[in-house]
């Protein structure tokens, strides 16, 4: 990672103002808005020279333009793509490739070690629990939405059918609204399940949150201002995406009641308000939210063991032990590793596993 994060390489080249810059010179590095992320990060590895990786897929495009300027470094680009969506990680594994991907739930990975062999290879444990950096509540505040000269505002709308329609000017088809318009509209009547949109009485388009859903009933609250984004899918469907009310925004409450710390166990909230305003609409907020507040909460219930050393062993996969001080068969995922040859040892940090919470579930289902 030192060739591409500026600590011994890595940085972009500017282009200044010789004529013949070779090929490799860039004034900057622009992402466009709508490109697929997979293709992007895979583009900039090539860019990097690196031919060894393994992308997972995002699934979702580039939600504005992102420009580097030159001196910025590959893994800074790198760092601003994850952070556009929730639990993202990347790194280079043991053998040198490049890894991009979600950073493993635990519910389909396997148990790297069963009890049996933990019990025997674990020399010492320790429970530790304390209230630093928990948080039971996180609120996510986003990107302030602002209109450019090429998006659309109406301060009125009318709602029929389960449809809300705009009058714009200069629009008779779907073809006059540019791929990836802001459309902002003030909202007259509280929505119902599934709600569609139309721009002059066109025929009508499905309204999706940031994830891709339908919205449910009450999400779009009478006399209030939205932000949304007009998307072209493809080249036989359209639709209209919920960003927010200027200021995009995720508020996450956890409520487990197998969670130590959840507001149902405490009894009180311990909230966390934080900043991130690369996230571009209030289902990235929530999800970015919710997942803060599983590495606040689940992540904290942690155990250290201080063991043999296993080389191949790593972080974020899942052993099974029964810890020492209540004698209970549990499923852990391996939080943090530190270890030393000379000494023969290792100290691992686990976290218990539960499919319960909603980080963990919600994914399943997705």
């Amino acid at each position: 990672m030192s060739l591409y994060d500026g600590t011994l390489n890595g940085q972009l080249h500017g282009k200044g103002s010789t004529p013949n810059a070779p090929d490799y010179a860039v004034k900057n590095l622009l992402i466009p808005a709508g490109e697929d992320i997979r293709l992007s990060i895979i583009g900039t590895l090539k860019s990097a020279g690196i031919t060894k990786y393994i992308v997972e897929d995002i699934g979702k495009p580039t939600p504005y333009d992102l420009t580097f300027s030159t001196g910025a470094t590959y893994a800074d680009v790198w760092t601003k793509i994850r952070d556009l969506y929730d639990s993202w990680e990347f790194y280079f594994d043991v053998d040198g490739t490049f890894v991009w991907r979600q950073i493993p739930t635990g519910l389909q990975e396997p148990i790297v070690l069963d009890d049996k062999l933990m019990q025997s290879i674990v020399k010492d444990e320790n429970a530790d629990t304390n209230f630093s950096s928990i948080y039971n509540v996180t609120e996510v505040w986003g990107k302030v939405l602002e209109l450019d000269n090429s998006d659309r505002y109406a301060d009125a709308s009318t709602y029929s059918n389960n449809t809300y329609n705009i009058t714009l000017d200069m629009v008779s088809s779907w073809q006059d609204v540019d791929n990836l318009t802001q459309i902002a509209f003030k909202i007259m009547t509280e929505n119902v399940d599934d709600p569609t949109f139309s721009i002059n009485e066109l025929s009508s388009i499905p309204i999706y949150d940031g994830d891709g859903n339908t919205l449910k009933s009450g999400v779009l609250k009478a006399d209030n201002i939205y932000v949304f984004r007009y998307r072209r899918i493809n080249t036989e469907q359209n639709a209209l995406f919920l960003l927010g009310q200027f200021q995009c925004y995720g508020r996450y409450v956890e409520e487990s009641v197998e969670c130590p710390f959840s507001v149902v166990n405490l009894g009180y909230e311990i909230i966390n308000t934080v900043d991130y305003d690369n996230l571009s609409d209030d289902a990235a907020c929530y999800n970015q939210a919710e997942y803060l507040t599983y590495k606040s909460t689940a992540m904290m219930d942690t155990l250290n063991l201080t063991m043999l050393v296993v080389p191949w062993l790593e972080v974020n996969t899942k052993v099974e032990y029964t810890p020492r001080y209540n004698k209970t068969l549990n499923q852990y995922i391996i939080k943090n590793i530190n270890w030393s040859t000379g000494e023969g040892v290792m100290n691992v940090t686990l976290y218990k596993f539960l499919e319960s919470f909603s980080y963990v579930y919600d994914r399943k289902n997705k």
